[in-house]
């Protein structure tokens, strides 16, 4: 919840020599348009990409790729009609010329009919814009308390989260976060 209370913890996890960040990605970051990015990296040594929640306070993603690797942002091509999530794409090339492509999500915590259609929203953004022929990193925070990752089954007879756990089990996805993220939910990937 917000990284501009937390600047000097970015600033050691990114600098820290001992254990130099290659990559960094943040949810919820609460950042706004009148938050400029030379406060999140002073030395400049990353390429930042954000997308900020406008109209209301939290949410918002941001990616930060070190400048010793080529990156990109990617178009999404989202069509949301009410702000139900945030998400960046950024395809990161390594030396070896290959790509690898990372995708940024924050999902808002609504479970009515509105986060319901933001879900499947989500599955067919996620569907148009996986990488078919590299690996793709899906990190952020789906809000979706319903789902249990290490069953991948859905406690709730949404059609939505079903579709979800059908995504990232028809993909190959792993989920790496195995401890509860909130209460006994998972709520992050």
């Amino acid at each position: 919840r917000s990284i501009r209370n937390k600047l000097c913890e970015l600033h050691y996890e990114l600098y820290n020599n001992n254990s130099p960040t290659d990559c960094c990605i943040i949810t919820e970051s609460w950042l706004t348009n009148d938050f400029p990015n030379g406060l999140l990296d002073p030395d400049n040594k990353f390429d930042i990409y954000r997308c900020d929640r406008v109209g209301s306070r939290g949410g918002g993603v941001c990616v930060l790729v070190s400048k010793q690797f080529k990156s990109v942002q990617i178009n999404a091509n989202i069509n949301i009609v009410d702000d139900g999530f945030e998400i960046v794409v950024v395809d990161v090339i390594a030396k070896t010329t290959r790509k690898l492509r990372l995708i940024s999500i924050y999902r808002q915590p609504r479970n009515d009919s509105t986060g319901i259609a933001h879900a499947r929203q989500l599955v067919a953004c996620l569907e148009r814009i996986i990488l078919k022929s590299g690996p793709t990193f899906i990190v952020g925070d789906l809000n979706c308390p319903h789902l249990n990752w290490i069953t991948t089954s859905c406690e709730s007879n949404s059609d939505s989260l079903k579709q979800l756990v059908d995504f990232t089990v028809n993909h190959g996805f792993n989920q790496l976060v195995h401890d509860a993220t909130r209460g006994n939910n998972i709520l992050d990937v």
